[in-house]
């Protein structure tokens, strides 16, 4: 748990406490799932004969595939920020740690 920010204790308002064991799950999570959406973006239907609708439905296949890659793009972004996040309260509580080991403050 963090609990670097503003001499530790939580509930402050510039407090930060977070589980980290948790946030590796949000990693692992979001990582998982982007990867996962991206692969069925794969096994799209492909065009048919759909009649004076075709165009319509080849426009409406666009926009959800487009759609579905931007969502798979955004939660393997996310859990980049998220893996970065936990790194820097990782390092905040390991220097929280240390200074008061030395300073016991």
């Amino acid at each position: 748990m963090n609990y670097a920010s503003d001499g530790g204790g939580g509930g402050g308002g510039g407090s930060l406490i977070v589980d980290h064991g948790t946030l590796n799950d949000v990693v692992a999570g979001l990582g998982a799932a982007g990867e996962d959406l991206d692969a069925a973006g794969s096994s799209a239907p492909g065009g048919g004969d759909y009649g004076d609708a075709g165009a319509l439905v080849a426009a409406i296949l666009a926009a959800v595939a487009e759609a579905g890659a931007r969502v798979a793009f955004e939660a393997k972004t996310l859990s980049a920020v998220v893996g970065e996040c936990n790194d820097v309260a990782v390092s905040a509580d390991q220097a929280a740690a240390e200074s008061y080991l030395v300073s016991g403050k």
